[in-house]
């Protein structure tokens, strides 16, 4: 299966690279490779988690919060975080 991601920092030859690899590989070892993508990230001295996205082109985002709830705690969560992704123009 060959996947391409609108908006991708690939170019086409790195993700027809990318999918040549992946076709080939166990669903354990597609889990592997993301850790060892992570650890070889974090060896080059960066992570993705500290580094800023790269921007993207002003689109809308549309959210849709789901729960499920007996006691009503998570429709109290659920509405919090509503009110915080509204607010923040999600």
């Amino acid at each position: 299966m060959n996947i391409r991601l609108p908006n991708a920092p690939l170019t086409d030859e790195q993700l027809q690279q990318l999918n040549n690899l992946l076709q080939g590989l166990e669903g354990w070892q597609v889990d592997w490779l993301s850790g060892y993508l992570s650890g070889y990230r974090a060896a080059q001295g960066g992570t993705a988690a500290t580094e800023a996205a790269p921007s993207l082109p002003d689109q809308t985002i549309k959210l849709t919060v789901l729960y499920g709830s007996q006691t009503g705690n998570t429709e109290t969560v659920a509405g919090q975080l509503a009110e915080k992704a509204k607010s923040s123009g999600i």
